[in-house]
């Protein structure tokens, strides 16, 4: 008797040890996410390619659509730029103007201990708005520029 409920516990204890070992994000456990849950809105000029991202919500009453959410993740341990980078190139891809209750945080993946992950909720702004987005903390991003890379110091042997 003794012995079976020491098999079980074993067992159990197991269980639960490897359970708190997974990641709790199922997106970033197999590739680079970019998500979009919702309904896109018109296509956008390629020449139109700014789109604002900004932390706060954005008021109602400055009239705007709500499009949908946008969810990114990488496997690897990339700056926070890389991470708004897709958020702005995914919102552009679904016709939004900007995306509002942007957030960035760390997470443990398959493949780094801490990498990037985001979300935010893109919007189209109504025909007749007049809202200055810029009223609102953030950034304008340009969707498909690629973070600038620093190119190694040449040396010159003298």
């Amino acid at each position: 008797m003794k012995r079976i409920m020491l098999g079980s516990c074993v067992v159990l204890f197991g269980s639960l040890l490897m359970l708190g070992c997974t990641t709790d994000n199922v997106m970033s456990t197999k590739t680079n996410a970019n998500i979009f849950r919702g309904t896109p809105g018109p296509v956008r000029p390629a020449s139109d390619n700014k789109v604002y991202l900004t932390k706060e919500q954005i008021h109602e009453k400055d009239g705007y659509k709500v499009l949908g959410e946008i969810s990114v993740s990488n496997l690897r341990k990339d700056g926070e730029d890389k991470i708004l980078q897709k958020i702005g190139n995914r919102a552009w891809e679904v016709g939004a103007d900007a995306v509002m209750q942007v957030s960035v945080w760390w997470q443990p993946t398959t493949e780094a201990w801490a990498a990037p992950q985001g979300f935010g909720i893109a919007i189209k702004l109504d025909k007749n708005s007049t809202v200055d987005l810029t009223k609102y903390d953030g950034k304008w991003w340009n969707a498909y520029k690629e973070p600038e890379v620093k190119k190694p110091e040449q040396q010159i042997d003298g």
